[in-house]
């Protein structure tokens, strides 16, 4: 049954109207979800190529809890980071448990971050450079970052599939105002 109702001109029908409006949401998704291909795409279409996250994850096994190894990590990092000319932020860090952040400074797109985190027992070490192909900035810092891991640990890290999520730290509420003095809640 379609939909119709009379107007001034004569009998409307509604169908035409409603397979026009399906036709061009499709074409709206088709188009909008194009734009969004990640490098999880499932059809590894060349296409998703320069949209790709550029990205880097290696997990430390058992050394989140063995001081010597957690700072033997910290200098394999600073030397990672002093060959890309990367600079500490880890107070500008909003990740659970990190325990250094180093990040690529002036770069608004597409810059290099370094950072280590303790999840369990193990320590996470992010490289993340942005979307797009790599840069010659990622891909040195990834060179010298698996330099340092085969030196500093051959044996005791690997490369997790999937990758470990990032949570960002919950913000810290803020603290209750002390009652003014002479105020109902100060007097007996």
């Amino acid at each position: 049954m379609a939909f119709s109702f009379k107007t001034v001109a004569g009998r409307f029908s509604a169908r035409p109207a409603v397979i026009a409006a399906l036709a061009l949401s499709s074409i709206f998704f088709a188009l909008f979800t194009a734009g969004c291909i990640t490098d999880d795409s499932p059809d590894g279409s060349e296409g998703a190529k320069d949209l790709k996250m550029m990205v880097a994850q290696y997990r430390i096994f058992s050394i989140a809890t063995i001081q010597e190894e957690r700072t033997k990590l910290m200098d394999a990092l600073a030397n990672v980071a002093s060959q890309a000319a990367l600079e500490e932020v880890t107070h500008i860090s909003q990740v659970q448990n990190t325990l250094v952040l180093y990040s690529q400074p002036k770069v608004a797109q597409s810059k290099v971050d370094l950072g280590a985190r303790v999840v369990g027992d193990d320590v996470i070490v992010d490289l993340i450079g942005g979307y797009g192909p790599e840069t010659p900035s990622f891909k040195q810092a990834k060179s010298a970052l698996l330099k340092e891991l085969k030196r500093s640990f051959p044996g005791q890290y690997d490369q997790p599939s999937p990758r470990i999520p990032v949570f960002r730290e919950e913000p810290n509420p803020a603290p209750a105002a002390a009652p003014a003095v002479g105020s109902p809640a100060t007097q007996p």
